[in-house]
């Protein structure tokens, strides 16, 4: 069952970005006090700028896989053993393929959930 309890952010890479560099966004999760052993999200991604190249696991997972479902969205979805707090969830990198000129957001997180560990306890 998803929890609304925990929440994602993203942070996009700083400095001047060029094209053919590859660039690398951090996902960030915060399970506010939670527990949870995985969480999966949809992370929007402008087309005409990224190409997705791969992605990796953060601190807070132990395995995480991107799936590109159409277009311009790749799934997420990652596996960890336990986790509570905050940390890095993903770090999710794109090559750039043509540079812009304004501030438009490149990237940005459509849906997320995360599934609660459950703790195996029984009462009655």
């Amino acid at each position: 069952h998803a929890s609304a309890a925990s929440s994602f952010s993203l942070v996009a890479p700083s400095g001047q970005l060029s094209r053919g560099q590859n660039v690398q966004f951090t996902i960030n999760i915060d399970t506010a006090g939670e527990t949870i052993d995985g969480a999966a999200m949809a992370l929007r991604y402008e087309t005409a700028y990224l190409k997705y190249v791969g992605i990796q696991p953060g601190d807070a997972t132990t395995t995480v896989s991107g799936t590109e479902s159409s277009s311009g969205v790749v799934n997420i979805e990652g596996q960890s053993s336990a986790f509570s707090g905050t940390g890095t969830f993903a770090v999710i990198t794109f090559n750039i393929i043509a540079e812009q000129s304004d501030s438009t957001q490149l990237c940005s997180i459509s849906s997320a959930t995360t599934t609660p560990t459950n703790s195996g306890s029984t009462t009655g």
